[in-house]
């Protein structure tokens, strides 16, 4: 039985070998780590059937006696045949098929191109047909998807030939069998174990685990596993190895040109380890090999010398020898249909894949028993062994393919993760200029995106655009000359340009699709400045980039790749591929820079933090339903867990008047978060610098004039809003009617250059006239909680002082900037288009305009749209890298920001007589009053909301925070469905119903 014991018995064996004391040490010792992190994986792994040892399980032989005393000799014979099965198409022969099988002249079908539930319902059929319940078998190397639409494509074999860690292999192959048993399919024909070492073959490539033969035994070790853990029949192919050929196959007879030494040292070995570990069966070849049959005709699977002298005696393989399909152009060029069935029968293989006439083949084995060159015996031997493997994988039983929940179920959250999983953990560095891979200090003034290959903005783009911003380009791969040579003009004056090539192929004799010309074109932008390239194809494609500096290799192109790519890019997760094929000499299999720290958020998915995508849907309705009922034109919902943002979407337009829509990286103005974003992080350093004390005041850091009420104000009570200062002052309203002249002008003048918002200046002395106003305003003799914009004007004073630098110059130099944020910031009409930024009011009184790029607060607006309590505008994913720094106790991007224990001291409730914390805005603890957030927040949560409609809120129990922004003040600041419908509140609550339990 396969246990974890035998698995470690095989492993060592592995790693005992002696060619693999002579690896390289670190290959050795990753090699070491990955037995250790499998065994642990297989230690609790289901027990597998023991196909090949089937004569020690007394009910099995029982059961095989019985059903072959039942069957003529035709339907013995009939037990060796595999007929290939079409549901659907021009090449649609279920009638024949099902016919066949009811007639007792095949044991089993293999599947080809088709959809899950025709294929279901096809297979109940061909089960209830059956005499012997049948085999039914896919190529199912990448999973059901090579063969069957709307199922889950797992990664290629070169692609998880790239991975380090192989138990993601194994957990692949247990989901693999899982959906194959829901599927009703008992065999797969996988894991291919043959070595890639020629670049130029055309059949095999990517779909091998690479070109070291010790990658591809221990990766075709674990998929073999899993799928046999799960009751599935795994096969060893292309016996005796395919790797080394540069014609398919399918369409001709490929030669190995190899001594019998090599193929026995190199494309040998793989095999002799998965026969040694249990493989169930294996499939024989169409080659030529003159080393181990030196007949010049002779074909490996029509070969006795190979796949019976070989195979079975030499190498004691006592499994289920499977041909390669007899339709291939490799045998059926040269041999008629029925002559190559009894061939490769006389051979040694026991299963005929892809019979064309068997009618003939039947005829002509049976002719053979009667003649006498094949013995009863030997029909009865190997029937009996077709029907023990019939027995272990329960086809002793009748089958039956449930139909209902079918997609469903083969589509499951689970899988799509692991999948996911295995993308993400073969990624590899393939050139890494001055390690400046993943991109991270982001010290370019002009960065631009190309992605070559695809006819518009590629999912790649879409998914960098949460990291930087740059601008987009693209190229369709059939553009002209000039198109590229317009490009290249404009490309050259960036300073970085990240190029994603797209639309890739398999073929070496079409140089993998990428053109001649887009390889000079990027040769020679490369040359002008300084690029990067993210290759989402073949790893053999990179012989064509030895030049490049920096190069990302993905593999292969999907919407996944395009996820995890661009994570990978900017530091998102750890990086641990390495190259499992040699390209060129710059690029060597086992090249690749390992990167093991996550430095930023990851974008990612619920099902990532055990939490369901169906769960959180409730979410899209909620948001929708505050749009139809003009709460607010738009708004952005972000929602981070363990550091990855698992649901970041858009809803509605800018404007009720317009059918654009919102995208992840427009701006919002915060409004009050403001005071948490900018002014309390800026207070949190000077604190944990000991430039500040919380237990000083206010006169202790300003010089006032004597008169100054607000002196002796403790910095405590001011950032918890019980100071004693009023809420706020409405500092337009002497300014405007009659006086409006005097205080604005429409166009700048060197006394009026404070911008308010567009064609409109106010003096420049009016800040100080606030200012005067904020120092001289009365103070509550008995204080309680009144929330105070005043005190945050206080407050940014006071941090403008002790640092010499302006509010908004202090937060980008000190966190924004360093922790790679480029859209959080002050006056974003100095960085940014205006279309990129969500309009608030129109403001009817004071601006008589649509605010649009303008903080929105008058008073922010009147003090140079600096504030200390509003004028940050920002999307949600740089709000969320914000505070998801605080989640990690002041760390980001591998810098550290704050000590835990200041992040802690701010974040708690700091009064008796609120629920504040310093700055920080906190759930209500009294049952008895309103909460700005859910009432199943935990308490240690903290967060703020803003005006204009926003909200952000970080739980650091469960490593989550929630951002709302909206746009709720347009057109009318009044409005307050937001508020009313409990729209916030009522996300909030959907995310914490949703964790997991």
């Amino acid at each position: 039985m396969f246990c974890s014991f035998e698995r470690t018995h095989s492993t060592s064996a592995l790693l005992n070998d002696p060619d693999m004391k002579k690896r390289p040490r670190y290959v050795f010792k990753c090699l070491m780590i990955g037995v250790v992190l499998d065994f642990v994986c297989l230690s609790a792994s289901a027990q597998a059937p023991e196909f090949r040892n089937w004569r020690n399980d007394p009910a099995c032989v029982k059961w095989v006696d019985s059903v072959y005393n039942k069957l003529s000799l035709e339907e013995r014979i009939g037990q060796f045949f595999m007929l290939a099965a079409y549901t659907e198409g021009k090449l649609y022969n279920m009638d024949t098929v099902v016919a066949n099988i009811a007639e007792g002249k095949a044991g089993g079908v293999i599947f080809f191109k088709g959809m899950p539930d025709k294929e279901a319902e096809w297979t109940n059929v061909i089960q209830d047909s059956s005499k012997v319940q049948s085999f039914i078998a896919i190529d199912g190397e990448w999973g059901l998807a090579m063969r069957l639409d709307s199922t889950i494509s797992f990664p290629k074999q070169m692609t998880l030939g790239a991975i380090s860690q192989n138990n993601g292999i194994y957990e692949m192959g247990r989901e693999i069998g899982r959906e194959c048993k829901r599927m009703g399919i008992n065999i797969d024909f996988a894991p291919v174990v043959d070595v890639n070492n020629n670049p130029n073959n055309p059949v095999i490539n990517e779909r091998s685990f690479g070109e070291d033969k010790f990658n591809v035994a221990l990766k075709g070790i674990e998929y073999m596993y899993g799928l046999q853990d799960e009751g599935i029949l795994a096969c060893a192919k292309h016996f005796p190895g395919h790797g080394d050929v540069d014609k398919d196959s399918h369409l001709q007879l490929p030669s190995v040109m190899k001594s019998a030494g090599s193929i026995d040292s190199l494309e040998l070995y793989p095999f002799k380890i998965m026969f040694n570990n249990g493989v169930g069966s294996v499939m024989v070849a169409h080659l030529n090999v003159p080393a181990l049959d030196p007949d010049s005709a002779s074909v490996a699977s029509l070969s006795p010398k190979i796949a019976t002298q070989l195979l079975q005696d030499s190498l004691k393989f006592n499994g289920l020898v499977f041909s390669d399909a007899l339709n291939m152009k490799g045998v059926s060029a040269a041999y008629k249909p029925g002559t190559v069935d009894s061939m490769a029968f006389m051979a040694g293989d026991d299963i005929l894949v892809f019979s064309e006439d068997v009618n003939e083949g039947i005829a002509k084995l049976k002719s053979a028993v009667d003649s006498g060159c094949i013995s009863l015996a030997e029909i009865e031997e190997r029937a009996k062994k077709v029907l023990a493997y019939k027995y272990n994988l329960g086809l002793n039983k009748h089958q039956h393919v449930e139909l209902k929940n079918l997609e469903e179920d083969l589509n499951n959250a689970p899988a799509k993760m692991l999948r996911q999983k295995l993308f993400e953990q073969a990624v590899t560095i393939a050139a890494n200029l001055d390690n400046k891979l993943p991109l991270r200090d982001w010290n370019y003034k002009k960065v631009a995106s190309l992605s070559i290959g695809i006819g518009g903005m590629s999912s790649f783009q879409h998914n960098i655009n949460n990291f930087e911003v740059m601008d987009y380009f693209y190229q369709p791969s059939e553009k002209s000359e000039k198109a590229f040579d317009n490009l290249f003009e404009t490309l050259a004056a960036y300073d970085l340009v990240i190029i994603d090539l797209h639309g890739m192929g398999r073929q070496a004799a079409k140089d993998y699709n990428v053109t001649e010309q887009e390889r000079k074109f990027i040769e020679n932008l490369s040359g002008r400045t300084k690029v990067v390239l993210v290759v989402f194809g073949n790893a053999y494609s990179l012989h064509d980039f030895d030049f490049m500096p920096w190069v990302l290799e993905v593999y292969e192109e999907n919407e996944t790749t395009n996820l995890v790519a661009a994570n990978a890019l900017f530091g998102a997760e750890k990086i641990t591929g390495r190259l499992p094929v040699t390209a060129s000499k710059t690029f060597k299999a086992e090249t690749g820079t390992m990167v093991d720290t996550v430095y930023r958020l990851k974008l990612s998915s619920p099902e990532e933090v055990g939490m369901q995508t169906a769960d959180l849907k409730r979410m899209d309705v909620i948001c929708q339903k505050g749009i139809d009922a003009k709460a607010y034109p738009g708004c952005q919902l972000l929602v981070a867990k363990d550091g990855k943002v698992i649901w970041n979407k858009c809803y509605g337009s800018p404007y009720y008047e317009t059918d654009e829509k919102v995208k992840p990286g427009d701006l919002y103005d915060l409004a009050s978060i403001t005071k948490v974003a900018a002014t309390t992080l800026a207070v949190m350093k000077l604190y944990e610098q000991k430039k500040l004390s919380l237990d000083k005041t206010v006169g202790d850091y300003l010089t006032l004039p004597k008169d100054a009420t607000i002196k002796n104000l403790k910095l405590r009570d001011v950032l918890t809003h019980q100071a004693g200062l009023k809420a706020f002052f409405m500092f337009y309203r002497p300014t405007i009617d009659s006086n409006y002249h005097k205080y604005y002008r429409k166009v700048a003048e060197p006394d009026f250059s404070v911008q308010v918002a567009d064609s409109l200046f106010i003096r420049n002395d009016y800040p100080d006239t606030m200012w005067n106003i904020i120092i001289h305003e009365p103070v509550n003799e008995h204080p309680g909680y009144v929330y105070s914009d005043n005190d945050f004007y206080i407050m940014q004073k006071i941090v403008e002082k002790l640092t010499g630098k302006k509010l908004d110059d202090y937060v980008s130099e000190t966190f924004y900037k360093p922790m790679g944020l480029s859209r959080i910031g002050f006056k974003p009409l100095s960085r940014f288009k205006r279309e990129l930024i969500m309009p608030t009011e129109n403001d009817t009184i004071f601006r008589k305009q649509v605010v649009v790029g303008h903080v929105h607060d008058p008073g922010s607006a009147m003090y140079g749209e600096v504030a200390g309590h509003a004028g940050v505008f920002s999307n949600a994913f740089d709000l969320a890298a914000l505070f998801q720094m605080l989640l990690n106790d002041g760390v980001y991007d591998g810098k550290r920001f704050f000590d835990t224990a200041t992040i802690r001291l701010f974040t708690a409730r700091q009064s008796k007589i609120s629920r504040r914390g310093f700055g920080f805005d906190k759930p209500e603890p009294d049952v008895t009053k309103a909460s700005p957030c859910y009432d199943g927040t935990p308490i240690s949560s903290f967060g703020h909301t803003g005006f204009t409609g926003t909200c952000v809120w970080s739980d650091p129990k469960n490593d989550l925070t929630y951002i709302f922004l909206s746009n709720r003040v347009y057109p009318n600041a009044e409005n307050a469905l937001l508020v009313k419908m409990g729209i916030r509140t009522d996300l909030q609550e959907i995310i914490y119903k949703a964790l997991p339990k």
